[in-house]
C-alpha cells in the first residue's frame, strides 16, 4: 500500500509540473476509445509493448529504474498468460528504432544498456509518429506504446493526439 500511494503521489506531482509548464499528458491508451473494429481484431493473449525513451542526460535515473523493474513487468504479464514482445525506440532530435521487438527481457535489457546520454531531447510526440511508422507489430497483438521524456512536446498536441489514435 505504501509503495502504491507513493506511486500516486509522483503521478501527481508530474501531473501538476504539466501544469505548471503547460505541457499536455496523453491519456493512457486504456481509457482511449479503440476506433471501430479495431477492438474485435485484438487476440486476448498478444501485447507489443514499445518504450519510447528520450536519451536526454536527464533521463539516465528513469532508465535505471525501467531497467530494474522491466523484467517484472514481462515476466507478470507472462504469468497472466500474455505473449509479450518489448522494443525500444530512443529519441534526441531525429528517433530511432534500437532493433526489432524482442522476446525477452534480457533481449531488451541489452538495447536499453547501450543508450548513450548526452544528447539534447527532442520531439517526444514526433518520437511516438516514428515508432508507429517503424516497428512492425504483429496481426492482432495489442499495441502498448510507452513514453519517457522529460521534455515538452513540440508538436501541436490535438493533431499529434489525432495520429495516434488513426494510427493504434
Amino acid at each position: 500500500r505504501e509503495e502504491i500511494d507513493r506511486l500516486i503521489q509522483e503521478i501527481e506531482l508530474v501531473v501538476a509540473q504539466s501544469r505548471r509548464h503547460s505541457m499536455p499528458l496523453l491519456e493512457p491508451m486504456d481509457k482511449l476509445s479503440p476506433l471501430p473494429g479495431k477492438a474485435a481484431s485484438i487476440q486476448a493473449n498478444l501485447a507489443d509493448v514499445v518504450f519510447i525513451i528520450s536519451r536526454s542526460p536527464g533521463m539516465r535515473r528513469d532508465v535505471k529504474l525501467l531497467a530494474s523493474h522491466v523484467a517484472d513487468f514481462y515476466n507478470e504479464l507472462r504469468n497472466f498468460g500474455m505473449d509479450v514482445r518489448l522494443g525500444l525506440m530512443s529519441f534526441a532530435r531525429t528517433a530511432q528504432p534500437s532493433g526489432p521487438m524482442r522476446n525477452t527481457p534480457e533481449e531488451f535489457l541489452e538495447a536499453l544498456y547501450s543508450l548513450n546520454f548526452s544528447a539534447e531531447s527532442g520531439n517526444s510526440l514526433g518520437a511516438v509518429q516514428s515508432a508507429l511508422d517503424d516497428f512492425v507489430l504483429r496481426p492482432g497483438a495489442g499495441r502498448h506504446f510507452v513514453l519517457l521524456s522529460d521534455s515538452d512536446a513540440h508538436d501541436d498536441f490535438d493533431s499529434s493526439r489525432s495520429i495516434v489514435n488513426f494510427r493504434i
